[in-house]
């Protein structure tokens, strides 16, 4: 049986290596890969909006990596043009990854049908897209998924054992996103704004349940990180 994912709680040690992730990526990929590099080996991999290029590559723990992009300075193992229907992939796959591209997809439900097919039985899906963030077209940006969205659109087409997990470190930062920032010193501001939000947790939110910390996080989540199961 599969173990439920849940939101990682902030801590002095987690501030520390996001500061240090921040250097390399934005904050809302430092959260994404946060969590996709808990996951275990993940068996043969179709990376959806990938390829060999994509940064994270190289920490995935998994026997093999294919990938399809729009995108050939990704490099990925198929090249395709927008709305191309996926090759023929039926049941190759343990795991697929989509991340920050579903938003960018303007009839999502029939491309979860296609990565349904090519998930072998009881493989999985793992999908991370913005939610509190600016409009991005790449080349174009259709919409921000709920959690609602997901659980309801991925059983439609065929998914179970849904998780959606809010990526969100507080309130403080995520406005911060929201806003952009206007102005110097973004970096150490948003070292404030994650410090704030440091503070923030530890006097307000500290002994409260995981479902109900969820559940709060979810009303500032700067993405959400979806699982589920073929």
């Amino acid at each position: 049986m599969r173990k439920k994912i849940h939101a990682l709680t902030p801590n002095f040690k987690r501030f520390r290596w996001i500061i240090h992730s921040l250097s390399v990526n934005s904050f809302t990929r430092t959260l994404q890969y946060e969590l996709l590099n808990t996951f275990e080996n993940l068996g043969d991999v179709l990376d959806f909006g990938g390829g060999s290029k994509i940064c994270y590559r190289k920490d995935l723990n998994c026997n093999s990596y294919k990938s399809i992009n729009i995108d050939k300075k990704a490099e990925p193992t198929w090249l395709i043009n927008i709305d191309d229907p996926l090759p023929n992939l039926k049941s190759k796959f343990d795991t697929i990854i989509s991340l920050n591209t579903i938003e960018h997809i303007y009839e999502p439900s029939k491309l979860f049908h296609q990565l349904f097919n090519a998930l072998k039985p009881g493989g999985q899906i793992l999908i991370s897209t913005p939610f509190l963030f600016p409009i991005h077209a790449c080349p174009d940006d259709f919409f921000r998924p709920t959690p609602s969205w997901y659980r309801r659109t991925l059983i439609f087409c065929g998914f179970h054992n849904i998780d959606v997990v809010p990526l969100v470190w507080g309130p403080f930062s995520s406005a911060s996103l929201v806003s952009g920032m206007p102005g110097p010193f973004k970096k150490f501001r948003m070292k404030i704004f994650l410090l704030a939000d440091l503070v923030y947790f530890y006097l307000s939110t500290r002994k409260i349940s995981t479902l109900n910390f969820e559940n709060r996080q979810e009303k500032h989540a700067t993405a959400f990180f979806v699982r589920a199961i073929k």
